[in-house]
């Protein structure tokens, strides 16, 4: 008998616990609500595939709820250079902007992520890793790199081998920048103005070397938002994860889904302990 109220204490206690923790996340996330109006969510993408097999995928079924969700809400999608007029010249762009890229260059950015763009009109930015190009079958041929820069998608360098430039010598980091705008370029017959650094890490050499390669801009992985003050040879992004709540934070630039991802997010943290 007194192990089972025990028991029961102890549940009691625990129930207590995630009660007192989810009340305390809600009024954190209420009491420092906060909208940034003025930024520009750039949203980082891999793989999309039919089910989820691994941190850097998402699900179809996901991928369509959130184009289906940017559609019924007014969002409008921006190019790189779109957004680079924006940085640079302070252009004006829709209210609602959001920028989407994909990394590496995975087949499934042609068979699945292409068809939808077309489906719902949007424009995205690829950024492929040359190496891979017409030798890997996971990865886009050079003919899919070309369809897809003909029809609204922008391509972009991901360097040749995706190595950490920051780790590189400058010899080393010339190398990655130049040869891999020289492969697409040829692919593509016209310039490629874009860059994203593989793991999303640079140095300042790596800035200089990619602005005199003639790179307009390069994107790294900060997980802020994009504003008029960036600079253009370090765009920042935030990463896209299987949870609407995730999703609509960084979208609506909206700390309210954000708090209630986070809300969701400890109570699992919490209930895992016991």
């Amino acid at each position: 008998m007194e192990t089972k109220n025990s028991t029961k204490s102890s549940h009691h206690k625990i129930l207590l616990l995630i009660t007192f923790s989810l009340i305390f996340v809600s009024i954190i996330s209420f009491t420092f609500y906060q909208k940034f109006e003025d930024k520009i969510p750039v949203l980082m993408y891999h793989s999309v595939q039919e089910t989820k097999v691994s941190e850097i995928t998402i699900s179809k079924k996901y991928f369509v709820k959130q184009l289906k969700y940017l559609k019924a809400n007014g969002f409008k999608t921006l190019t790189l250079d779109e957004l680079y007029d924006h940085l640079n010249t302070g252009k004006k762009i829709p209210r609602k902007s959001v920028v989407l890229t994909f990394d590496d260059g995975y087949k499934d950015n042609y068979t699945i992520v292409y068809p939808l763009l077309k489906q719902y009109g949007f424009k995205a930015t690829v950024f492929v890793q040359t190496d891979k190009t017409d030798k890997d079958d996971y990865f886009l041929t050079s003919s899919q790199i070309k369809e897809l820069s003909e029809n609204g998608v922008e391509i972009g360098s991901h360097t040749v081998t995706h190595r950490d430039l920051s780790t590189l010598s400058n010899e080393d980091q010339e190398k990655e920048l130049s040869d891999s705008k020289i492969v697409l370029e040829k692919i593509l017959g016209k310039p490629v103005n874009y860059i994203a650094y593989p793991y999303g890490s640079c140095n300042d050499e790596s800035k200089k070397i990619a602005k005199n390669l003639g790179y307009k801009g390069a994107i790294g992985i900060l997980d802020q938002y994009t504003s008029e003050d960036t600079d253009v040879f370090e765009i920042s992004r935030r990463a896209v994860i299987e949870d609407m709540d995730n999703f609509l934070g960084k979208v609506e630039k909206n700390n309210y889904y954000m708090g209630k991802y986070k809300f969701r997010k400890l109570r699992r943290i919490i209930l895992s302990k016991f």
